[in-house]
């Protein structure tokens, strides 16, 4: 028998193909099920979080300014009462409308002026008087119009009238022109305008039969005991202008109300100031009255 002749054996082994997930020449490939390759490998767990982090904190911020931004355009168009922490607490002042003097015509000088002597007031008396504050209730016997001068004589005793009214008559006064209201906290006020023949009889009438001197009056008004002067008055004479003030306060022991009443002289006019209130009378709306008075005088 002639022997079988075999194949010559192979010099080397055939090729094995790689098995899935081995590493060729230094590269790792990456194959599917069916062998083919497979996506491009998913970003790391740890580099995801930090993007949504970044993500995260980006729109907080964008949140924040848009928050910011409108909260401070808000804030800018309120009154600063409105804002909490901002507004100011009531000194007690009473809201009266915007004061204006009277137009005069051409010519007529201001009481205060020099070649004015007689400081004399050409302007009608009723354009003088200070107008009533925002809620006010007016008071009917004083409308803010020409009064009796018995009307103004009730303000003080029965035993002073007699010589007020010789005081008025030897000083020659012209007229009385009045203006009252009660406040909703209780405070009721009274302004009286009396208009002399000029400065001089004016200062005559107040110095001899009303204000003695700063620290004590000659004369009370009705329902008013142991005035002295107001010391809260003091830095305020300058500001309203006219020739001579002062202002009183009742002392306790004082009745069922308290009085605070004052004085101002411009020219040939006197102002009579007087509020009166349940226990103490407030002071700050009272001098802020006087003032504003004289200051339409000036």
């Amino acid at each position: 028998m002639t022997d079988q002749l075999l194949p010559p054996a192979p010099a080397e082994p055939p090729a094995v193909p790689p098995e899935p997930g081995t590493a060729v020449s230094g590269v790792e490939t990456v194959s599917g099920s069916d062998g083919a390759p497979a996506a491009a490998p998913r970003t790391a767990p740890r580099e995801r979080r930090g993007l949504r982090a970044a993500v995260r904190w980006g729109l907080a911020v964008v949140l924040c300014a848009g928050l910011a931004g409108g909260s401070a355009a808000y804030i800018t168009s309120l009154h600063r009462a409105d804002v909490p922490g901002l507004s100011t607490k009531s000194d007690g002042r009473w809201d009266y409308p915007e004061l204006s003097l009277p137009a005069l015509r051409a010519g007529e000088p201001k009481p205060g002026d020099r070649a004015n002597r007689a400081g004399t007031h050409f302007a009608d008396p009723r354009d003088l008087l200070i107008p009533a504050p925002a809620g006010a209730k007016p008071d009917k016997a004083l409308p803010g119009g020409i009064v009796p001068v018995d009307r103004y004589l009730a303000e003080y005793g029965k035993e002073d009238r007699a010589k007020l009214r010789d005081g008025l008559d030897v000083t020659g006064l012209r007229q009385v022109t009045a203006r009252g209201w009660t406040m909703p906290d209780g405070t009721h006020a009274r302004v009286y305008l009396l208009r002399f023949p000029g400065a001089g009889y004016a200062g005559s009438f107040l110095g001899e039969n009303i204000a003695g001197s700063p620290a004590r009056p000659t004369v009370e008004p009705l329902g008013s005991s142991l005035s002295e002067r107001d010391p809260g008055w003091e830095p305020f004479p300058s500001a309203y202008g006219a020739g001579s003030g002062f202002a009183y306060v009742e002392q306790a022991p004082f009745g069922a109300r308290q009085v605070r009443y004052g004085y101002l002289r411009m020219g040939d006019t006197i102002a009579f100031v007087i509020t009166d209130h349940a226990g103490r009378a407030p002071a700050v709306p009272f001098r802020q009255t006087l003032i504003l008075q004289g200051q339409l005088l000036a």
